[in-house]
């Protein structure tokens, strides 16, 4: 199976909008622009692994393909990062993460929690973990990572609140480590679909 790209407009490829409306993304909001851009399998009946909306300023966006040779996917966990790194970047406009300068320093268990986003604040898994590991109850940190997704200032104060063993506080951690400046569920799909092409 080969990794294809495509951009198009509306109507112009079926095939692939066939496959967009099966897929997890929500095919009306990616073909209501004046173009669509897609990742595929080029199969038979191609697979979609990542689509958005393509706009102007894409045109100067890295191909996955090019994002790709300097990201480790030879496994389902590197090929998740690829994935969301890639289309939360292309979608909000933001450079690829590349080697970041994380301010925040090491401190053993948030080291721990993001070593497999590579230091960064991804996915809502993480963000939960580093309150659960500071004494949160599960339902509070579900409330955390909630209410950090809808950009509440409040919830940095009470994150001040809680400390890592290295001194830094859960609110400089997620003001250092949180790229995009919210947590995502991870496209699971997306990352096993790019794992096959690359078998």
């Amino acid at each position: 199976m080969q990794l294809t790209e495509a951009v198009w407009e509306p109507g112009g490829r079926p095939d692939l909008e066939e496959a967009l409306r099966s897929s997890v993304y929500d095919a009306n909001a990616v073909l209501s622009r004046r173009r669509a851009w897609a990742a595929y399998l080029d199969t038979p009946s191609p697979q979609i692994v990542l689509c958005a909306r393509h706009l102007e300023r894409d045109e100067d966006f890295p191909a996955l393909s090019e994002y790709l040779k300097a990201v480790d996917c030879s496994s389902l966990q590197g090929c998740l990062y690829a994935t969301d790194t890639y289309y939360q970047s292309r979608v909000l406009g933001e450079p690829l993460p590349g080697n970041r300068d994380l301010q925040a320093p090491a401190d053993p268990t948030v080291n721990d929690v993001l070593s497999s986003s590579k230091g960064i604040l991804l996915w809502h898994h993480q963000l939960e973990s580093l309150a659960q590991s500071l004494g949160f109850p599960r339902h509070e940190a579900i409330d955390l990572r909630r209410k950090v997704n809808q950009k509440r200032a409040s919830v940095l104060d009470s994150a001040e609140e809680h400390e890592f063993l290295s001194g830094r506080t859960l609110g400089e951690v997620i003001e250092n480590r949180l790229f995009y400046g919210s947590v995502v569920p991870g496209q699971w799909q997306a990352a096993r679909r790019l794992l096959d092409s690359r078998r």
